[in-house]
């Protein structure tokens, strides 16, 4: 399995929680409580081994970081630069390049650095498979230059070695439709009660960035189907490990609608 496809595992567990529809709130358009999975939890087996856990999570500052062998003066560098990469929205052919529909910019501003402290849930395991990593407490803007999406989220970025010992800075993190405009589309029942989300994922390795954005409700009735699966854009779109997987979806149910439109609901 791929690292991306590791991400891509870990953001299906988040569609399971959505659809089982128990985190439901009586409030139109706000995030399900099972969305509010740390950025940690659901990127842990794209930066390390799925068996280690997190003993302590420390506030460090730059210095700190840097005594403790990270390399977080390199990660802060290449985090104040805006990120601008070639998207393509809509589906695709599963391990095949796809068409460029515009390019996104995403901009991350850092504030709070913390030391995460990992080891083996197991005694069998070796603790140097679990090595410690970074957490970069920042906000993500998004802003894509054909209208598609544009608006920014509070994330927690995980930086040090995947799963192949390269290093990395990732996050995942499920946002409030709110926090978005665009013309991205959303899938949603008007009749009943969407709670939607807007799922991104990206992963650092250097230069190459690579991720994706998609949409879903769940709905919050207590009715069959409980979700229904809507829009989703993926960068670089000639990636060769990008996945299709979020397109695995249900029979659709409600109707697709822009962001802008379900915000107005």
């Amino acid at each position: 399995m791929t690292n991306e496809l590791r991400v891509i595992v870990a953001m299906t567990a988040l569609i399971a929680a959505l659809s089982a529809g128990t985190a439901c709130s009586t409030s139109t358009n706000e995030l399900p409580a099972a969305c509010s999975t740390s950025a940690l939890s659901t990127m842990r087996s794209a930066l390390t081994r799925s068996a280690c856990g997190t003993t302590s999570t420390n506030a460090v500052t730059q210095d700190e970081a840097r005594g403790l062998g990270f390399p977080v003066d390199d990660d802060l560098a290449q985090l104040a630069q805006p990120i601008d990469v070639p998207f393509h929205r809509g589906d695709f052919a599963c391990g095949a390049p796809a068409a460029t529909s515009g390019r996104l910019r995403i901009t991350v501003v850092v504030g709070t650095i913390k030391h995460y402290v990992n080891e083996p849930t197991t005694s069998a395991m070796d603790p140097s498979v679990c090595p410690d990593w970074l957490g970069y407490d920042a906000t993500i803007d998004l802003q894509t230059d054909d209208g598609t999406l544009s608006g920014s989220t509070p994330v927690t970025l995980i930086a040090g070695p995947d799963s192949s010992g390269a290093h990395a800075i990732a996050f995942t993190v499920p946002a409030p439709p709110a926090n978005f405009s665009g013309s991205l589309g959303i899938r949603a029942d008007r009749l009943r009660q969407p709670a939607g989300t807007v799922g991104i994922t990206t992963v650092i390795r250097g230069p190459v960035v690579s991720g994706q954005v998609f949409t879903q409700v769940a709905y919050c009735d207590g009715e069959a189907p409980d979700w229904d699966q809507g829009d989703g854009l993926f960068w670089p779109p000639d990636n060769p490990v990008n996945t299709c997987g979020w397109l695995e979806i249900p029979a659709p149910w409600g109707q697709m609608m822009t962001l802008d439109e379900f915000n107005a609901l």
